[in-house]
C-alpha cells in the first residue's frame, strides 16, 4: 500500500484575523472579514474533496 498524500496547495490554514477594535461599528467589517476566511476555507475543503474523489476513481480502475 502507497499513501499518496494531497497537495499542499489544498491543506492551508484558515487563519481567523484577529478583532482589536474597541468600536461596535467596526463590528460589521469584522463579519464581512470572517465570512471572506470562512468562504475560503470552504473551497479548500470542496477542493480537497474533489481531489480525494478524483484519487478514489482512479484506485478503482487500476
Amino acid at each position: 500500500m502507497q499513501y499518496v498524500f494531497p497537495p499542499k496547495e489544498l491543506i492551508s490554514q484558515c487563519i481567523v484575523p484577529p478583532y482589536s477594535s474597541k468600536k461596535n461599528q467596526d463590528l460589521s467589517e469584522y463579519n464581512i472579514s470572517l465570512i471572506r476566511v470562512i468562504s475560503l476555507c470552504d473551497l479548500d475543503w470542496l477542493s480537497l474533496e474533489n481531489w480525494i474523489n478524483e484519487q478514489k476513481s482512479k484506485l478503482s480502475t487500476e
